[in-house]
Order: structure tokens, then sequence, then C-alpha cells
């Protein structure tokens, strides 16, 4: 074969191999207008996320979810207010190693009439209680919420689970005091392997129906691997206290 006869070949596949693709685009552009692409900044046909997933070659990185609010709980006592909410951190993947955080107050029109602010951190999947103690608020409040912005996400494998600490013993009592006081006390175990450097322990006081009526929280220093230190959480002796019911919980940041 000569070369001229080659490069003849050679260039006609070309021509053919362009006219295919030519072709193929135009026919998926008119007759599959709802195909995927992608390259086209929307999520589409199979893919499962913009321009990733399904068909396209791009892997999706997983989605992070937003810190979900579970309850928010306002208590009067002593002449001041306490403020109590739940969240949680529905990322099994991701820590907030940081986010903000508000308690807002609101007269009977909706009108917001204070906010509290507050920062904290969640490990993955984990739940936790947010304490705002002995709050003076303005008059009229009606109702209060908690609003997360902020929040600074980070892989889970580059922080490690969460420190290994607990509560045990834990026993409420009321006190002999005036005016009377309900005391939450126990210990707290460190049973992770590194001294963990503060620890907030957070007590929430019940009714008979296990209802939280009030709470309160305090700090443990540092404490060694395997060590055991009391502590005790302290809320104004409210009516219809369940004793039984007091729930405690630890959180701590390795």
């Amino acid at each position: 074969m000569s070369t001229r006869l080659a490069k003849q070949i050679i260039y006609a596949t070309f021509y053919i191999i362009f006219w295919i693709v030519v072709i193929g685009v135009a026919y998926i552009l008119i007759f599959h207008p709802g195909a995927a692409s992608c390259f086209d900044g929307k999520q589409d046909g199979t893919e499962t996320g913009i321009d990733c997933g399904g068909a396209c070659v791009k892997i999706c990185a997983p989605a992070i979810q937003p810190i979900s609010v579970i309850a928010v709980n306002a208590f009067a006592a002593a002449g001041n207010n306490t403020f109590l909410a739940k969240i949680a951190n529905p990322n099994s993947d991701f820590v907030a190693q940081s986010f903000n955080y508000s308690f807002n107050v609101y007269d009977a029109s909706g009108t917001l009439l204070q906010s509290f602010p507050g920062q904290s951190f969640l490990y993955a999947s984990e739940a936790k209680y947010l304490v705002l103690v002995n709050q003076s608020v303005p008059a009229g409040v009606a109702s209060v919420d908690l609003t997360v912005t902020n929040a600074n996400w980070i892989a889970s494998s580059s922080v490690g689970p969460a420190p290994q600490v607990m509560v045990q013993n834990v026993l409420t009592s009321i006190g002999s005091s005036t005016p009377a006081i309900a005391l939450a006390s126990g210990q707290l175990v460190n049973n992770d392997t590194v001294t963990i450097g503060q620890v907030l322990i957070v007590a929430v006081f019940k009714d008979s129906n296990g209802s939280p009526i009030g709470a309160s929280q305090t700090e443990v220093g540092s404490i060694a691997p395997g060590a055991v230190q009391n502590f005790s959480v302290s809320y104004p002796a409210v009516a219809d206290i369940n004793l039984a019911e007091t729930e405690v919980e630890a959180y701590a940041v390795r």
C-alpha cells in the first residue's frame, strides 16, 4: 500500500468518525433533550447529583445534612430564665467542628425581643443538649426557638470518635437550704486513652411524665485516662420535679 493511499484511508476514517459524533450529538439534542449531560450544571438523566453520579464519570461528594433542632424549652426559676435545646448531627461522616447558635425569644405577635448567642460542636451522629442558664429576659416573652448557623464541617475521619467519657451513679436529691435546691450528683469516668482537657456536664430535670422542667450544667477540668471524678449540678427545686427522672449527659472535645 502506497503512502498516499494510507493517508487517504486515515483521513477518511477521521472524517467518518467526526460525522458520527456530530450526528450522534444532534440526535441526542433533538430527540432526547432530557438526556443527561455531565457538563450542563444541573442534575438530569441518571445523575445522582449535579453533573455527577449515574452515567457521569465524576463521583458525587456526600451531601451534608444541616444540624437538626429536636426540641427547645424555656424555664423560669428564681427570677431568671434557663433555655434548653436538644440538637442532633444527622451526618455519620462529618463533624461540626464548630457552629454558632442563638436562643431567640419572641412576644405574642412574633416580634423578636432578644437573642442569646453561643457556640458549640457536634461529633458525627451525635445528639446533645445546649443549655443557657440564668438569663434575664424582657417582659412579654411568649415563645422561644433556636437557630443554628455557620457550621464548620470536616470529615469525621480527620477527627476520630467522640471522647469516651460517661457518667455513673447519678443521684438527684433536694437540699435543705432555703430556697430548696435540686442537686444531681454522680461520677464522671474517662474511658478514653488520652487525658480530656474539659468536660461539660448537663443535667436535665424532669417531671413524672419525663418532660423537662429545668436544666443546668457544670464543667469538670482535666481528667486522666481511667480516672473517676465526682461532680454535682444544681437547679432550683421547682414543683413536680421527679428525682428519678433526671437525665445527665457529658460532652467533651478530643
